[in-house]
């Protein structure tokens, strides 16, 4: 399977490498090139990490907003 591929650590570090886009996979960072594994654009601080905070959850009339603009957005009206 596709998914099973790019799992892979060796590919998923590559893609890492690639497109500076960091990825959950512990086993790929020995592939990581040490530029990009050193960079805390790519990979952040534990420090910033720590700061993260998950967003509130939108109220249903902007929800609602949003749908409607996505989906005039998509249908070209």
């Amino acid at each position: 399977l596709f998914i099973n591929y790019i799992l892979r650590p060796e590919v998923h570090a590559s893609l890492t490498n690639k497109v500076f886009y960091a990825n959950p996979n512990k086993a790929s960072l020995k592939f990581v090139a040490k530029d990009v594994a050193a960079n805390p654009s790519v990979f952040l601080k534990p420090e910033d990490l720590a700061r993260m905070t998950v967003p509130d959850a939108l109220p249903q009339d902007i929800k609602r907003v949003q749908t409607r603009t996505f989906t005039t957005f998509k249908t070209g009206e």
